[in-house]
């Protein structure tokens, strides 16, 4: 799936001065979020599912939603991602909000012919920043998923690393593999990873959602 852009970034990678841009821009992002977990004390408030490919993480993610739902009435914030299918060589991208199903953007195609798949940064940096600051706003903010497709789009991956920084709490999704930007999440205080197989992702949505739950009422009533 993201073939083209792992070929820029292994490009990136032989390029010293790309590279090094590449690495400031991690270290910054690390430095960002260690100064708010200070802040914050190490509570975790965000979680991210991982886990192989058709492990269910998505699935976990909707069941999830759904239980939440019948306790509490919730405004969401963020996005979903996902394929088109064999006869659409798309990528999509739609906000997280209930009511808001239509609004559907395309942020990556696969390369009929060419191979590998070509992102549409001008939408990540957009649509996608948008939908990810409107979570400030939000009870949770949803992020399925994060991947490759993001290397090249920083104000995207500012955006995020903004709200893993914020005090809405997160359920997302990040991608297996070596991506470099996802590191700082990953080593985030304020960050709990859960990973998702045949032999959890049954249990995991009632869980998760007792533990959002709380955060959710806890960041409400500010205690």
């Amino acid at each position: 799936m993201y073939r083209d852009v792992i070929s820029k970034y292994k490009t990136r990678k032989s390029n010293p001065s790309a590279k090094r841009t590449l690495q400031l821009s991690i270290v910054n992002c690390t430095l960002y979020i260690a100064v708010a977990d200070r802040i914050r004390g190490g509570i975790a408030v965000h979680i991210f599912l991982q886990g192989q490919r058709n492990a269910g993480k998505s699935i976990v993610i909707e069941k999830t939603l759904e239980i939440l739902s019948e306790r509490k009435q919730l405004l969401l914030g963020g996005f979903f991602t996902w394929n088109g299918g064999n006869d659409d060589p798309h990528v999509y991208m739609r906000p997280a909000a209930q009511g808001r199903e239509d609004e559907v953007f395309r942020i990556a195609s696969y390369r009929k012919g060419k191979g590998g798949m070509a992102c549409d940064i001008g939408v990540l940096e957009s649509e996608g920043v948008r939908l990810v600051q409107e979570g400030r706003r939000a009870d949770l903010i949803v992020m399925d998923e994060l991947g490759y497709l993001e290397i090249n789009a920083p104000e995207f991956r500012q955006a995020v690393m903004g709200a893993v920084s914020g005090g809405v709490p997160i359920l997302g999704v990040l991608r297996l593999g070596d991506v470099p930007w996802h590191a700082a999440i990953k080593r985030s205080s304020s960050v709990r990873l859960y990973d998702v197989d045949d032999e959890n992702r049954d249990a995991l949505p009632q869980k998760l959602a007792n533990i959002l739950l709380q955060l959710i009422l806890q960041k409400n009533t500010g205690t």
